[in-house]
């Protein structure tokens, strides 16, 4: 026998479902990619995780005190991953923080 289903939400005289809460995210294992030490002392960890087929790169505080910043949603290449970590590392310890969280200033080996 046949089951009857209700007509599509919105159709006529029919109310809609309730909400649901969103789409469903699926994450992977997040892997440590590199380590640095900032002047004060602090230590941060960069991470890579792959979220919804994509993989998001974070800067993390090793030690859970402090704030976390997410550097890119999408990498599209293990090249575009390994010019990131290179770059922003270099950046952070030239900063003295996280790279993430100062603005950019030309530096003087830009200039030539």
């Amino acid at each position: 026998m046949a089951r009857a289903f209700p007509p599509a939400s919105g159709a006529a005289g029919m109310p809609s479902p309730p909400p649901t809460s969103g789409p469903a995210t699926t994450s992977g294992e997040r892997r440590e990619l590199a380590r640095y030490r900032l002047p004060d002392g602090s230590e941060r960890v960069l991470y890579a995780q792959r979220i919804n087929g994509r993989v998001a790169v974070s800067d993390v505080p090793a030690h859970d005190i402090g704030r976390v910043y997410l550097l890119e949603r999408h990498i599209e290449s293990q090249a575009a991953l390994h010019g990131l970590i290179s770059a922003y590392l270099d950046d952070s310890r030239h900063r003295g923080e996280p790279a993430a969280r100062v603005p950019a200033e030309p530096r003087d080996d830009d200039d030539a």
